[in-house]
């Protein structure tokens, strides 16, 4: 690298004279830029990188299927005991749970709205900002 040469071109283009002491700061700045080594990227960087991005995908796609396949089997589960508690105790108390599937209606949109309020608060949301963070 020609110093001189690049001090004039950096002359010209701040289309203002350097003092003596830019002049030399500016002559160490180019030796100093003149020993560092060369930054050297492997040819195989940018598959690597897709590699890599492609595996935390996949990793985070199935921890999103089980978490959902977990949330399914808890809905399950927690509406199947939902019912049997309300239906053994509504049965004993009041005359209206009787003979009618009333109160197992009545539980089931209950734990729906919560199903809802929590999926939308807690999952979607936050999957949704996930993914645009990704993009």
């Amino acid at each position: 690298m020609n110093i001189d040469k690049e001090l004039r071109d950096q002359e010209a283009f701040d289309e203002a004279p350097f003092s003596e002491e830019d002049k030399k700061l500016y002559t160490l700045l180019m030796a100093e830029l003149d020993k560092e080594s060369e930054i050297r990227i492997k040819p195989t960087f940018s598959a690597d990188i897709i590699k890599k991005l492609e595996a935390r995908k996949r990793r985070e796609t199935i921890w999103e299927f089980l978490l959902f396949a977990a949330a399914i089997a808890g809905v399950v589960i927690l509406t199947a005991l939902t019912f049997s508690i309300f239906t053994s105790n509504a049965t004993e108390s009041v005359d209206l749970f009787q003979n009618s599937p009333v109160g197992p209606v009545i539980a089931l949109v209950v734990l729906i709205v919560i199903f809802q309020v929590v999926d939308k608060k807690y999952l979607k949301d936050t999957r949704l900002k996930k993914r645009l963070n990704q993009s």
